[in-house]
Order: structure tokens, then C-alpha cells, then sequence
């Protein structure tokens, strides 16, 4: 995949509109934030028909396609987390009310960038699971 020559900058300001929005299943949960990421440093979709606007819908659509991790190895090559670069697509292990689940979240460097409840959650690069190369 092809990553735009000022990604870097459309990163930034995709993070930037990202960081207060609230979380909600499809507009911005963490695989619409993590897609969302992608398509504004790649202008593609790697998502596009993975489409929900619950939870039930997501918990549905995630288990089609065999949960958070598969769904993305399905679309992006998977990397070593030691190797993943700013920009990358990533997996990590968060507490919900319903217990432990994968979210998908995005390399910021020595920080990992992941839709939460009230906006960007930020979690140290030593939780990252899974990498993904964009």
C-alpha cells in the first residue's frame, strides 16, 4: 500500500479531528478509527464493507470476520510489533465493561493512539500486540 508523500502531515491532522470525538460503533470506534487513519494516509478505504452502527452490529460483523485481528490481517500484511513505524496499524488488549476485548489502534512512535470513550486514548507502545504494515 501507497502512503501519500505528506502523510505524515494528513496523519497528524486526522489525529488531531480524531482526539475529542466520543466513541460510537461505526462513526468512531476503534476499526473505523484505525481505517479512518489509513485512508487519510493512503487515500483508501481497507475497510469498506465492514459496516455496523451498534454493538450488537459490531459484535456481528467482527465475528464474520474472525475478531479485530484477523479482520485487519485479512487487509494488511502483519509485522513484528518491534518492527511496526509510526502510522502503522496495530492490536491491543483493553478493559471494557464487559471485560478484556482487541482494539485496533494506530503506531504514534513510542505511543499508540486508539478510539475510547471520550476520544483518543493513548497507551504505551508496550502494549502493542499486533503490527500491521500501511
Amino acid at each position: 500500500m501507497q502512503r501519500h508523500h505528506d502523510w505524515p502531515e494528513r496523519l497528524s491532522a486526522f489525529i488531531a479531528t480524531a482526539r475529542a470525538r466520543p466513541f460510537a460503533y461505526g462513526p468512531h470506534d476503534c476499526v473505523s478509527f484505525a481505517n479512518g487513519a489509513v485512508e487519510a494516509m493512503t487515500g483508501k478505504s481497507v475497510m469498506p464493507r465492514l459496516r455496523y452502527s451498534t454493538a450488537l452490529g459490531a459484535l456481528r460483523a467482527l465475528k464474520r470476520e474472525g475478531g479485530v485481528h484477523k479482520a485487519i490481517a485479512a487487509r494488511l500484511p502483519e509485522i513484528p510489533p518491534a518492527t511496526a513505524q509510526r502510522g502503522d496499524v496495530g492490536t491491543v488488549l483493553v478493559d471494557t465493561p464487559n471485560g478484556p476485548t482487541t482494539s485496533a489502534c494506530i503506531v504514534l512512535g513510542e505511543k499508540l493512539a486508539a478510539a475510547g470513550a471520550d476520544g483518543l486514548t493513548f497507551l504505551s507502545r508496550s502494549r502493542l500486540r499486533a503490527a500491521f504494515r500501511v
